[in-house]
């Protein structure tokens, strides 16, 4: 299994410049294969349709459906995370 830090401190200024700054995380997620998401809950959205899906704020392109989400997690009153399949 590979782990990818994605708040900026473990990857490179290509990282950055190319997917941080321009949105562009799909891309970024096909080239590394990435898989599975953990995100803090403020980094999703829920989309408006029926399927009750979320969307991965930082690039709207990326959305997930409901089966998606698999796991999530609240540690006191301000740090949740869910774990979803990408």
């Amino acid at each position: 299994m590979k782990v990818i830090n994605l708040d900026g401190l473990a990857n490179s200024f290509e990282y950055f410049s190319d997917c941080l700054k321009p949105n562009r995380f799909l891309e970024y997620f096909q080239q590394q294969g990435i898989t599975h998401l953990i995100l803090r809950k403020t980094m999703l959205a829920e989309m408006e349709d029926e399927s009750g899906g979320v969307i991965f704020r930082l690039d709207p392109r990326v959305k997930m459906d409901r089966t998606s989400r698999l796991f999530d997690y609240r540690i006191g009153s301000g740090f949740e995370v869910e774990v979803v399949k990408f």
